[in-house]
């Protein structure tokens, strides 16, 4: 295993809801009406920190320093005096034009700011705990960090609704301004889809553990969708059935013709790079075909990407013609 050269920090954002001054000062701010859940429930300490800590002293004794961030208590227990720890207040980072802040969102986007804060550190609420042994490298690899790839369909009804969707399409709207969706989906195309070939026998185990969320069947070239349930998936898989099912009558529908035009002239030797490349450029130039007849069941963008699982089981069967 490589060990990661540069330190890793981690940083751990705590309050003490039941703190009077604490209390005083948000009542003070806090508007009298506000749209999203900000019951005392989200500010209440549990009294289960020190598990943490004692989680981070066992299981990962490598992290470099631990920033305690905090309006400006600390639990009794906590020895201030360890190398390792950090204590950091809201005052010490965030621009005071911002403070006081009540709000996780805004310290958290402000966490770059703490001063000698590693370039690589790990954000935990106080409700991520460390139970079992963990290495650098379940958190950063080869200086990058590791993480996983999610799509939500997210609908919002009105401004009011689901305070936190509102939160993730801000940052999506962010993403997009500096990356290209399509760059990113065609660079890692393996990074992001899990496609497997599984027997039959292995699939049905796979999805009665829910493993997985569906698979396809093909018999007699023609694909069959098993799913445990109804909804997004099936439309998504009926998708992928529809592209498949188009590329696989493209490809036949041109080597046919194809082959039958070169028998008619007398030509037996057929050259099938030359009837692969014709498979292909088929192929390329129907993808907006393919999305159209979809658009009714999917949105633009599962289309789109979806498309390309459909392509990439086609140039799979392709190149394996040609060899």
């Amino acid at each position: 295993m490589n060990k990661m050269r540069e330190k890793i920090d981690f940083v751990i954002m705590w309050v003490d809801g039941s703190d009077p001054k604490w209390l005083a000062e948000k009542n003070k701010y806090s508007e009298k009406k506000v749209s999203i859940d900000d019951g005392i429930n989200r500010y209440r300490d549990m009294n289960l920190l020190k598990y943490w800590f004692r989680g981070v002293e066992k299981y990962t004794p490598w992290v470099n320093k631990i920033y305690f961030v905090t309006w400006g208590h600390l639990p009794e227990w906590l020895d201030t005096s360890n190398p390792k720890l950090v204590i950091v207040n809201h005052k010490d980072f965030i621009p005071k034009k911002y403070l006081p802040t009540f709000s996780a969102n805004s310290i958290e986007l402000n966490l770059h700011r703490i001063k000698d804060l590693s370039e690589h550190f790990v954000l935990f609420n106080d409700d991520m705990y460390v139970i079992n042994s963990l290495d650098e490298e379940y958190f950063f690899k080869d200086g990058l960090p590791c993480d996983h790839w999610k799509e939500n369909p997210l609908e919002i009804e009105s401004a009011d609704d689901n305070f936190f969707d509102h939160i993730v399409i801000n940052d999506l709207f962010l993403i997009s301004k500096n990356f290209n969706k399509k760059d990113v989906y065609k660079n890692n195309f393996n990074k992001i889809f899990n496609i497997k070939y599984v027997n039959l026998d292995k699939a049905k185990k796979l999805l009665s553990k829910d493993k997985i969320v569906g698979y396809l069947v093909f018999d007699d070239e023609k694909p069959e969708i098993v799913v445990t349930t109804n909804g997004s998936y099936e439309t998504i898989l009926k998708n992928v059935v529809d592209e498949i099912s188009q590329t696989i009558f493209i490809t036949s529908t041109v080597m046919e013709d194809e082959i039958t035009k070169q028998i008619i002239k007398g030509n037996h030797q057929i050259d099938y790079q030359a009837l692969s490349n014709q498979v292909k450029q088929k192929i390329e130039s129907a993808n907006s075909n393919i999305e159209d007849t979809s658009s009714n069941h999917l949105s633009y963008v599962l289309i789109e990407f979806y498309t390309l699982i459909a392509m990439t089981c086609l140039y799979g069967g392709v190149v394996s013609m040609e060899a």
